[in-house]
């Protein structure tokens, strides 16, 4: 790898969690190859991208489900390089450019077995995207291209050149299975932003940060993503009522779109705006006393990485019960949140979503019992930080050391990259 070196970036837009990783990655591969690699996404991932476009050479929109487009996207370069998205991987397969696959939440793919039969038409699919003459793979990428999202993220996993996935749990690792083993991963640390430690942003840090996260994908209708963030935030502001952080200090970012939408009701006790970029969140989150935020695998992780305690808030969709969940284990204590809103068992993406969204709006909603709980359980533990954060803070590192391994997610990724560009060079 040099500074010459065509590398084409991608992450899923789903919520914020992939294109943070593909920030980290993008920053280590700046600050220690000095090369600037392309970007190329949509939604969310695009957006963050755009927010800290010094770090690549250049930034477009993708096209998830054009194989033509796709082809002309990858053509050309030394290395992709995706974060969960599959489309890149899959048209890179086709292309026969090296691809590096980077996923946190392998652990959590529910494959059956049956998927990584041979004659199976999935990996018939496999077979034709890598072995099959051109015109195949070109095929195969038209009809891979539109998998459901599960079955587009293991047809992806097994065309790419390396798939790497981030730790979450040295007593939990991916559950043993045909389709997971085919997938031949390598275990890698919590990726994580590290943004210059000279650089600081002036004025006060808040000392309450709040993330309403992406919340703006192909499965959450807006309406529902909307009732969640005026739901949590509301019950926010009336939890930090009578403490310390009323009037000052609490500051709500997320989505720009969607926090543009909510009214202002009785909420001017908070700050409500957006982060111009990664760089400034992890600056702030870093100087925080507290971060609240849906318990996101990679929320947790940054809060982690800084030294921050994490409070979670309630759940946005199916994966992040799974998350949650496998945080606590038996510590359950050394993670306080705001447990609302059901788990849906059955549903296709978009419905589950919607149903996830739903119950917490209707859990969080003006006068019932949950809201109620909820309100008392923040203002508690936030009248009780001063005294109790230190040992909240080793609780939580104790058990996420053990979760995530090392926070060096991103330079190991960025190792695997300098050898992909190694190999294909020779």
């Amino acid at each position: 790898m040099n500074t010459n070196s065509r590398i084409l970036l991608t992450a899923e837009p789903y919520g914020f969690g992939p294109s943070s990783k593909a920030l980290a990655i993008a920053r280590e591969l700046t600050e220690t190859h000095a090369v600037r690699a392309y970007f190329t996404g949509i939604g969310t991932a695009y957006s963050a991208a755009t927010r800290e476009a010094g770090l690549f050479r250049a930034i477009s929109t993708s096209a998830r489900y054009d194989a033509d487009v796709l082809t002309e996207e990858v053509r050309g370069h030394d290395l992709v390089i995706s974060v969960m998205e599959p489309s890149l991987a899959l048209a890179a397969a086709a292309e026969e450019v090296p691809c590096l696959y980077v996923d946190s939440l392998f652990w959590m793919w529910d494959w059956p077995d049956e998927i990584a039969d041979f004659q199976g038409p999935e990996e018939q699919l496999i077979h034709r995207l890598t072995d099959g003459s051109r015109q195949q793979r070109h095929g195969a990428l038209r009809e891979a291209v539109n998998l459901p999202m599960h079955k587009a993220q293991y047809v992806a996993h097994r065309v790419a050149t390396q798939v790497c996935y981030q730790r979450y749990g040295g007593d939990a690792e991916p559950t043993r299975s045909r389709a997971r083993d085919a997938c031949a991963a390598k275990p890698i640390g919590a990726i994580i932003d590290r943004v210059p430690t000279a650089r600081r942003l002036r004025g006060d840090s808040p000392a309450l940060i709040v993330s309403v996260s992406g919340l703006s994908n192909e499965f959450t209708k807006k309406s529902y993503a909307t009732g969640w963030a005026q739901s949590v935030i509301d019950t926010i502001a009336d939890a930090i009522k009578g403490t310390a952080f009323e009037g000052s200090g609490t500051r709500v970012g997320g989505n720009a779109d969607l926090l543009g939408t909510l009214s202002a009701g009785g909420r001017r006790s908070l700050e409500i705006k957006p982060w111009h970029s990664h760089e400034d969140f992890m600056l702030d989150l870093s100087r925080a006393a507290v971060f609240a935020a849906p318990p996101g695998i990679t929320s947790i992780a940054e809060s982690w990485a800084v030294g921050v305690p994490f409070f979670a808030l309630p759940i946005q969709h199916y994966a992040h019960a799974s998350i949650l969940q496998r945080l606590r284990g038996s510590h359950a204590e050394a993670f306080p949140g705001i447990d609302v809103g059901a788990t849906p068992a059955t549903g296709d993406l978009s419905e589950m979503t919607t149903n996830v969204l739903d119950s917490v709006i209707a859990d969080l909603r003006e006068g019932a019992r949950a809201r109620t709980a909820a309100v008392d359980h923040l203002r508690e533990f936030l009248a009780g930080l001063a005294e109790n954060r230190a040992t909240l803070i080793a609780r939580q590192d104790l058990r996420l050391s053990q979760l995530f391994g090392s926070a060096d997610g991103a330079s190991e990724a960025v190792r695997e990259a300098h050898l992909l560009c190694r190999v294909a060079s020779q």
